[in-house]
């Protein structure tokens, strides 16, 4: 599976639809911030406030339970991860994930690496043609680079400064940049155009994210899946092909038998991003060694679960080998 972007990212043109990232806490150690979301699911809503009011991309960061507006946590381990992607996706599912990996743990590292819907990584100082909107004056700023055809990342990570009463909310910086934008005749990206200018991949309607590209006995292997909301009444599954060219699942014990595993009975269609665990297992040393390739499917919900009635597809490739594990 492609990696998600880690190199400078080149815009197609300057100008025209802007598109605005938002960061939506401070670091770790700035300092209480009372208009920040408070907890996971404050930063979850609010995600999906700022694709409603003009985002097409989240800075994503890795906030952990439990903190809150006198001292946001940062959990980088590969769980935390896991937990607040598949949150911003339910909230916001159209939005752009640029996902700050810095100081995060070697699995989450992998993880992202390996998960196709998330499409940009953002380790610190990477280089980028978004404009942080920082400082003393960030009306002033955005003026500036909007005017300019440039493109701006805003929100309480890069600033609090604000000329007008009161403190201000991610959602007010967002409201700013949208009326400024608008005042200058500049037309607001959605995230379908904010791909097509980053030169990212359109979105698929389902991804398969393996833990690991390799195993051997003693380690755990999981799958997770993301399908995107769909129209239509579906049902999910997946099937495990072993190196002999059989077609198995994975139990929990680490066995291989024959069969399929559903993941999802949607009749009403998938309303929100579906982002589940196929697969949980650990390796033993009874599984056989070799390429695994993982297929994941959705299907019409009363059509037979085969390849041929799929409307959506993908597939993850796991080698597990003979080794201990490391």
């Amino acid at each position: 599976m492609p990696a998600p972007a880690e190199t400078p990212v080149r815009i197609a043109a300057r100008g025209g639809p802007l598109i605005i990232e938002v960061a939506l806490i401070p670091e770790p150690g700035s300092g209480p911030c009372g208009e920040a979301p408070a907890g996971q699911r404050e930063y979850f809503e609010e995600a999906g406030d700022c694709l409603r009011i003009g985002a097409s991309m989240i800075r994503l960061q890795p906030i952990a339970p439990g903190g809150g507006p006198g001292g946001h946590r940062y959990d980088r381990g590969l769980a935390n991860y896991r937990e607040v992607v598949r949150g911003v996706l339910q909230a916001a599912p159209a939005i752009i994930l640029d996902v700050d990996l810095d100081g995060a743990a070697h699995e989450a590292v992998e993880w992202a690496r390996r998960n196709g819907r998330i499409e940009l990584c953002a380790p610190r100082g990477r280089r980028t043609l978004l404009t942080p909107v920082g400082g003393g004056s960030p009306i002033d700023t955005m003026r500036r680079v909007i005017a300019g055809g440039g493109h701006i990342r805003i929100g309480l990570r890069e600033t609090r400064a604000w000329p007008y009463r009161g403190r201000p909310t991610n959602l007010d910086y967002l409201r700013q940049a949208v009326s400024i934008a608008r005042s200058m005749n500049r037309p607001i990206a959605t995230p379908e155009q904010a791909r097509r200018m980053l030169g990212l991949k359109p979105l698929a309607p389902l991804y398969a994210v393996p833990s690991a590209e390799s195993v051997v006995a003693g380690e755990r292997l999981f799958l997770d899946v993301v399908a995107q909301p769909t129209a239509s009444a579906v049902k999910g599954y997946a099937v495990v092909v072993a190196p002999d060219g059989k077609k198995y699942s994975v139990t929990g014990k680490g066995r291989v038998v024959p069969g399929v595993v559903p993941f999802s009975v949607d009749p009403e269609g998938i309303r929100h991003v579906c982002c589940r665990t196929v697969i949980d297992t650990t390796v033993t040393p009874a599984m056989p060694g070799g390429g695994y390739t993982i297929y994941l499917a959705l299907v019409p919900l009363r059509s037979p679960a085969r390849a041929g009635n799929a409307l959506a597809a993908a597939k993850a490739e796991v080698t597990v080998g003979r080794g201990a594990a490391r």
